[in-house]
């Protein structure tokens, strides 16, 4: 059983180093096609707001521009919290999603404008969250409820799935980021005394 509780972790995880590093050089390779010379990478970070569901459209959008333009290659991270993430977990699902944008953006405007929820189908997936899972939580609830009412998609895959494409520099790595309003206020005494920390989800 893997703990649900996030990390608290000072500066940045060896993990997280090495796939950054192995994202660096792919993008300097794209960027030595360009015939851009440099001998080390830019980071890029592209960070997605949240507001829900208009959040999760935006993002698409975005993307969709950014590889339209080229700029998506040379991403490092790829951030968002709420909405965004929304948006991120059902693209990161897919394997070399940043070449199947479009296609992700027309599945979009189907599963919306179908209407497609199902109150039944909701209440089925929190009655199985809760017999497979000891942590069943609020956030269960919020997903096959609110979250699936909005996106019209129930994804029932987990952040470990795309590990691996991540470490490796396939892709931008992905940051989904949460607040716990539990922390804040430790958050706040830490930051008054100088302390700079790092929220990491758990390894698996």
């Amino acid at each position: 059983m893997h703990s649900p509780k996030i990390i608290i972790h000072p500066g940045i995880s060896d993990k997280e180093k090495k796939s950054v590093d192995n994202r660096q050089k792919r993008i300097l390779g794209m960027l030595q096609k360009l015939d851009i010379k440099t001998s080390k990478a830019p980071v890029v970070a592209v960070l997605g707001s949240g507001g829900g569901l208009r959040a999760a459209i935006a993002c698409q959008g975005v993307l969709g521009e950014l590889n339209h333009v080229g700029i998506l290659d040379l991403t490092t991270y790829l951030a968002g919290v709420s909405g965004s993430t929304w948006c991120m977990s059902s693209l990161y699902v897919r394997k070399n999603w940043q070449d199947h944008l479009a296609e992700a953006e027309e599945e979009l405007k189907v599963r919306l404008q179908e209407g497609s929820w199902n109150p039944g189908t909701a209440l089925k997936g929190i009655q199985e969250a809760a017999r497979r899972s000891e942590n069943f939580s609020l956030t269960d609830i919020w997903q096959y409820t609110l979250v699936y009412y909005m996106t019209k998609e129930l994804l029932g895959s987990s952040l470990s799935e795309v590990r691996t494409r991540s470490e490796e520099g396939e892709v931008p790595y992905p940051i989904f980021a949460a607040i716990d309003n539990s922390l804040l206020s430790e958050w706040n005494e830490k930051k008054s005394l100088g302390k700079r920390e790092r929220f990491c989800l758990p390894q698996r």
